[in-house]
């Protein structure tokens, strides 16, 4: 009977792994988090251990760290197993600091120090690192320089990148960004070629081997490179964003870093009318679960660009047209904007958190364009 049970367990358990990873997973675990984090901070554990059932994410600490404080509460003797998976996807004791008076506190800093980051590849996040360090490192100067007033040539300084390090000469504000700019692009090129050969050796540099995020800082942030690569690289973007989230889907990577990759490819060639990425469209209709991923971050581009942005979709026939106008006005209800972001965007100008509606749309009949096929492009008014 017990070896029955076993086996029985075995089967549905590696049916649950087995399964995919959906962005409506991704975005379901988003606000099951919020419901967790208030657990959290309420020690209320009876309804942490409820919607703990509910999260599918097993790729960052978040999952282990809820299972170690749970068990600590109920003072299982599972608890250190669960914070020992915590460390090793990412967690650190600042991570969980409120917490540590109810843990051993020489027992944990044993068990961070034996396993965090151990899931991950250390030589390839000090290589991607290294390439946002790059990256980084012209645009930084930039930015100082953007925030300069004009000033006459001989008051104003020049970047020179020396092995000594950066020396200045004298130069206008456009001399020193025009210098800098094509500093940075030779770094682009040069990183993107670094990444390639990164890719080949060991795969895409996905959450599962460099990390997805950790307490100190940033994990390695490889999707910034990609939305550095200007407008000329649109297929070549397409197909390492599909790639992206084949891995998401196995949990190998995160949701979080392919919308950031589709928000930079939609960004970039949103002026211009564009084919519409990632939807899967049969006999005029789309399939919704498929095109989930692209229609959702389409609509959340549109509302965060602020009020007076609209989409122009320009398709064979009306019925897809409206097909695609529904599904992207019942993404309404799904996306949430948090004080932060309702903060930021006042700051900004911006006249708050909207909705799409009828207004959000327009739409331009092309006969020319095969049936299954959504051009796009983002108007302001």
């Amino acid at each position: 009977m017990k070896y029955t049970f076993t086996l029985l367990f075995l089967i549905l358990g590696g049916q649950v792994l087995s399964q995919t990873y959906s962005f409506q997973d991704y975005i379901n675990d988003h606000k099951t988090l919020l419901n967790i984090n208030r657990h959290i901070r309420n020690i209320n554990t009876d309804s942490l251990k409820l919607d703990l059932v509910n999260y599918k994410n097993r790729l960052g600490f978040t999952y282990y760290q809820c299972r170690a404080l749970i068990a600590n509460h109920d003072s299982a003797s599972n608890q250190l197993k669960f914070l020992d998976s915590a460390f090793m996807h990412g967690m650190t004791p600042l991570c969980i600091d409120k917490h540590l008076n109810k843990f051993d506190t020489a027992k944990v800093s044993a068990s961070f120090k034996k396993n965090y980051l151990r899931s991950y590849n250390p030589r390839l996040i000090n290589l991607v690192d290294s390439i946002h360090y790059q990256d980084q490192k012209y645009r930084q100067q930039m930015t100082y320089w953007y925030n300069q007033p004009d000033v006459s040539s001989t008051d104003s300084k020049k970047v020179v990148d020396t092995k000594q390090g950066f020396k200045f000469k004298e130069q206008t504000k456009q001399q020193a960004l025009d210098s800098l700019w094509k500093l940075q692009s030779h770094t682009d090129s040069s990183n993107l070629v670094k990444l390639n050969e990164i890719v080949d050796k060991f795969g895409w540099p996905g959450a599962k081997i460099v990390g997805d995020y950790y307490c100190q800082r940033p994990g390695p942030d490889v999707t910034m490179f990609f939305i550095h690569l200007g407008n000329t690289r649109r297929d070549y973007q397409i197909s390492t964003l599909k790639m992206v989230i084949e891995l998401c889907k196995k949990q190998e990577d995160s949701w979080q870093n392919a919308s950031s990759l589709i928000f930079g490819l939609h960004s970039k060639f949103a002026r211009d009318f564009s084919e519409f990425s990632f939807l899967e469209i049969k006999d005029n209709n789309i399939n919704k679960k498929e095109s989930f991923f692209s229609v959702y971050n389409m609509s959340e581009m549109i509302i965060n660009s602020g009020s007076h942005s609209k989409i122009q979709i320009k398709c064979a026939k009306t019925t897809l047209y409206n097909d695609l106008k529904e599904f992207m006005l019942s993404i309404n209800e799904l996306i949430t904007i948090d004080e932060r972001d309702l903060k930021r965007r006042k700051e900004q100008g911006m006249f708050g958190p909207k909705k799409l509606d009828e207004s959000s749309f327009s739409f331009i009949e092309s006969p020319e364009l095969k049936d299954n096929i959504i051009m796009y492009k983002i108007v302001k008014e």
